[in-house]
């Protein structure tokens, strides 16, 4: 199951489409600092709401896939 699956999977019918800090770090394997202070420079998609800063699940993916190295 990959980690998507089971993040989606731990809240039943509604499913996360976004993550909080902590879990965006943990997705990508990176650290907490640099989700706050490189993802924007990096080019992340990052939204706030509710006050908090979230990364949507399918944007992360699809940043992942293009920083694949020949």
């Amino acid at each position: 199951m990959s980690r998507a699956e089971s993040i989606t999977g731990a809240c039943g019918e509604r499913g996360i489409r976004y993550l909080g800090v902590d879990e965006a770090a943990a997705y990508l394997n990176v650290g907490r600092r640099w989700m706050y202070r490189e993802s924007q420079r990096h080019g992340v998609a990052r939204y706030y709401f509710g006050g908090k800063l979230r990364f949507s699940i399918a944007e992360l993916d699809a940043w992942a896939k293009q920083q694949k190295v020949s």
